[in-house]
């Protein structure tokens, strides 16, 4: 038996040339709603099937991502071994003249009105009032950063009210006062770790580093912060050093 889904079903005749009506399509009118419906259940299926595919694939990228993350993290020991070249770097910097010096000079010259005034000033230009900032110093952070094998990624001066004095590359903020890596050097005065994360796209992962600047009596000045950068394998090399 052949079926035509346009008119009625045919019998193959034992004629050579012809066929041999049966009966009308009423029954494919009956037919017809039974074969949307298993369109229709295939349709569905096949967008389940699409969607546990895309799940399942979005959670092995997450698995991994974990792992990674987890790796990464193990690499930072509670001792942070893998850190205590980039801080004895960044604790030897906080004590150059230059540095020390800066800071100390600009230590309470600025009342929180004013700083705040610069704040507004910095968060709402697009282009950053960065003469605000001291020049030479900036340069130095750069030529620091772009050393070949520096561990820095950035560096940020800061005064004792939170007020940024020099830093590269320009950071978002003019204040610094209200963030973590300011507020638990100044209350603590030890070097403090901050803003662990994993960049996915870079296989990289980052912290913020942040010492006291401190004259040789021990009293205090501001804070020095650095911004740490490695792949999964350059923490062996950090680590190694």
């Amino acid at each position: 038996m052949s079926i035509k889904f346009g008119g009625q079903f045919y019998l193959n005749s034992p004629f050579k040339h012809s066929v041999m009506p049966v009966f009308k399509c009423h029954l494919v009118g009956n037919l017809n709603p039974f074969r949307k419906r298993s369109a229709f259940c295939s349709h569905t299926a096949l967008l389940i099937y699409n969607k546990f595919i895309t799940c399942w694939v979005l959670f092995m990228k997450l698995l991994l991502s974990s792992l990674l993350i987890l790796l990464s993290i193990s690499a930072f020991s509670d001792d942070n071994r893998a850190l205590l070249v980039p801080i004895k770097k960044l604790t030897d910097l906080a004590m150059q003249d230059d540095i020390l010096l800066h800071a100390k000079k600009h230590d309470g010259k600025m009342d929180l009105n004013a700083i705040f005034s610069k704040e507004d000033h910095w968060i709402a230009s697009e282009s950053k009032p960065t003469h605000y900032l001291n020049k030479p110093l900036q340069y130095y952070f750069e030529g620091l950063i772009q050393q070949p094998g520096s561990p820095f990624v950035e560096l940020i001066l800061m005064g004792s009210q939170g007020e940024t004095l020099a830093a590269f590359p320009t950071p978002t903020d003019y204040w610094q006062g209200d963030e973590a890596k300011f507020i638990n050097v100044m209350a603590d005065e030890q070097v403090f770790i901050d803003q662990l994360n994993w960049d996915e796209s870079t296989q990289t992962i980052s912290a913020q580093i942040s010492v006291p600047v401190k004259d040789a009596s021990g009293e205090m000045f501001g804070v020095l912060t650095a911004g740490v950068e490695a792949s999964l394998g350059s923490l062996g090399r950090i680590e190694a050093e």
